[in-house]
């Protein structure tokens, strides 16, 4: 009669753990992303000479979506000490690019930073296209400005994202399902039989 050795289940079991491991990464790739923390993402401006400032600017998240939070933080920094500087105005004025026409204008402040060393907002764009965002900042010392391009994408449909999601969950509960009915079911081999001695 056939049988599964002792360690037949647990050997399917983790075989099927590698499988549910792969599905949780690939689950977790399609979740929705959440609100991003402050601070972080691609520099847009690296040190750049802006009045009496070095200006640096970064964008999160890298790739901008419509309808979704975009947060722009900005570094101030003294060219000679290199001190960051903490006493500035910054606006952001953002324009389509094609057109030169004003969409938005937001207030960079340390009252969204973590550390109070950064000028940071948050701001979200309906259309998609390609947006130019003006950095203007002053202080007693002086100002000036400087100004990138920003390349907003629409942003998937949420629904696709929760199916496939669901999609994976389920696939994931079947193979962990699967490899505890093979461990349930696992039976020893039986006891081997000693012959019969000749009469």
């Amino acid at each position: 009669m056939p049988y599964m050795d002792a360690g037949g289940g647990d050997l399917v079991w983790r075989q099927r753990w590698h499988v549910v491991v792969l599905l949780l990464v690939m689950l977790w790739r399609l979740l929705p992303a959440p609100l991003l923390a402050h601070g972080g993402g691609d520099i847009q401006v690296n040190n750049e000479p802006v009045g009496p400032f070095l200006v640096s600017v970064w964008m999160n998240p890298p790739t901008a979506l419509t309808n979704r939070p975009i947060h722009i933080t900005v570094g101030l920094a003294d060219p000679t000490t290199q001190a960051p500087v903490l006493d500035a105005a910054v606006q952001l004025d953002i324009l389509t690019t094609d057109t030169q026409t004003p969409v938005l204008t937001t207030s960079a402040t340390t009252d969204q930073s973590i550390n109070k060393l950064f000028y940071e907002t948050d701001f979200t764009l309906a259309d998609s296209g390609t947006y130019t965002i003006v950095v203007t900042v002053t202080n007693a010392v002086g100002n000036g400005e400087v100004a990138f391009d920003m390349v907003v994408r629409p942003a998937s449909n949420r629904w696709y994202g929760w199916i496939a999601v669901a999609a994976v969950g389920l696939v994931a509960f079947w193979a962990v399902w699967q490899g505890w009915m093979a461990q349930k079911t696992a039976v020893s081999p039986p006891p081997l039989r000693r012959p019969n001695r000749p009469a």
